[in-house]
């Protein structure tokens, strides 16, 4: 999406890349892969080309839709496809992990829910089998 936006507002297509790379530095490997592929910019290769050889953190669709955002010239377009598609998937991921955790969290709060009903209820039988006998 960030580059996207930079395309879009008229950024150089390298300082744009630069400027994406520059918000992931935090990520030594994806910085380094990074620099990979804005020196394979520099020397006049495609961004497709050089994100399937240097790096592992797009699907080849993702690289697809790039390369063709490529051949027509329209590559903000293509990076803001790849963004919504990304947010979809990672969208339906999450919410298949919050359907596949919900039925745990379900059987375990009702084990915690039942252990203390039993420490609630417990005291109150006792007590009414204790005092029949003090009368």
């Amino acid at each position: 999406r960030t580059m996207g936006f930079l395309l879009q507002a008229g950024i150089n297509y390298l300082d744009a890349v630069t400027l994406a790379c520059r918000t992931i530095a935090f990520f030594p490997d994806v910085k380094k892969q990074c620099m990979r592929v804005i020196e394979g910019l520099e020397k006049g290769d495609f961004l497709s080309v050089l994100l399937r050889q240097w790096t592992k953190l797009f699907d080849l669709v993702t690289i697809e839709i790039l390369q063709a955002g490529e051949k027509a010239g329209k590559l903000d377009t293509a990076f803001a496809l790849c963004a919504e598609q990304t947010e979809t998937t990672a969208r339906q991921m999450a919410d298949n992990w919050m359907l596949s955790v919900q039925p745990a969290f379900i059987i375990v709060m009702t084990f915690f829910i039942g252990i203390l009903l039993y420490q609630l209820v417990l005291p109150i039988f006792q007590l009414a089998l204790i005092l029949p006998d003090q009368l």
